[in-house]
């Protein structure tokens, strides 16, 4: 389930482009994007101790709260808008 939203978030960013690269540099890309960017941003919002989660308390108590992500469109959104 998580890897297919990090698959989605890397072809929204390759969509316009899937014709004039090559693989390898692809490959690579995907690799580097995933690991450094999209995963940060998805254990942000998604994670137990993620920021973003718990970023809707405003005091220092857990409320229970935290970011409400409906489907899960938040961080492929968040993340595929940062590559273009």
């Amino acid at each position: 389930y998580q890897l297919q939203f990090a698959t989605v978030t890397v072809a929204i960013i390759f969509g316009s482009v899937v014709e004039r690269v090559r693989i390898a540099p692809l490959l690579i890309f995907i690799f580097a994007w995933t690991t450094l960017i999209y995963d940060p941003v998805a254990y942000s919002t998604w994670g137990a101790k993620g920021w973003i989660k718990h970023m809707s308390c405003p005091t220092t108590l857990d409320c229970g709260i935290g970011a409400i992500d409906f489907a899960g469109g938040g961080p492929v959104h968040m993340a595929s808008g940062a590559g273009k």
